[in-house]
């Protein structure tokens, strides 16, 4: 990746953050890892509700925030597919609308018939109505246990980063650790359902503030 790339990277996540103030934000912590890895050109479509953590629960009226999400991937190989997925805050926590966008890319190290590895790469940006207010990464290693198909277990393990502005003083920025465990069950005529529960470990280093959160989701797809 060129200079000039990782500049513009570091300007959308960083520097338009000035100009709103909103206390908080949400983000998106499931993944909704289909069934089995796809094949190549097939495309999923998924949509869903779920909780999503605030990124300073301290600044608003609950911990956590209801809201709706939507995902759509398509496999390039049968090792390699990439998505975009989108959440909206339906929840009252504060005036603001809150939503989010991120880009992932599922790479599968393996095939076989009982696990796959894999490592799921996820690049964040979340808003408060027209603004870009922060952005982030989750980089986390996804385990399919698909030996009971139709019912196929998943879970990912990986670090999450995330930031508003490191450019003054006081920086605001975070990390954590993300935890997935879910189920993926493909229903005959290609519908998909996606059960997932998220562990969050959450650590706000600009006012030193140790969140854990338990964000259960569900979400319907569609294989074609």
């Amino acid at each position: 990746m060129s200079k000039a790339r990782i500049k513009l990277i570091i300007i959308f996540f960083t520097l338009s953050t000035f100009f709103s103030c909103v206390p908080s934000l949400v983000y998106s912590p499931s993944i909704n890892l289909p069934p089995k890895p796809l094949e190549k050109d097939e495309t999923q479509i998924l949509g869903g509700v779920g909780y999503f953590p605030e990124t300073r629960p301290d600044r608003v009226t609950n911990k956590m925030a209801f809201g709706g999400e939507a995902t759509i991937r398509y496999a390039f190989s049968n090792s390699y597919s990439m998505q975009i997925e989108g959440w909206y805050d339906f929840s009252n926590n504060i005036e603001d609308g809150r939503w989010g966008l991120s880009l992932a890319g599922i790479i599968v190290f393996n095939d076989s018939s009982y696990y796959r590895l894999g490592l799921m790469p996820i690049f964040v940006a979340a808003f408060a109505d027209n603004s870009i207010e922060g952005g982030g990464c989750y980089i986390p290693i996804t385990f399919w246990f698909n030996h009971l198909d139709p019912i196929n277990f998943y879970a990912a393990i990986g670090p999450v980063f995330g930031v508003r502005d490191i450019s003054g003083e006081n920086k605001e920025w975070g990390w954590g650790i993300i935890m997935n465990a879910g189920c993926g069950i493909l229903f005959e005529n290609n519908i998909t359902l996606n059960l997932e529960f998220a562990f969050i470990k959450q650590v706000n280093e600009y006012n030193s503030r140790r969140d854990y959160f338990f964000s259960p989701s569900i979400n319907i797809g569609y294989i074609f």
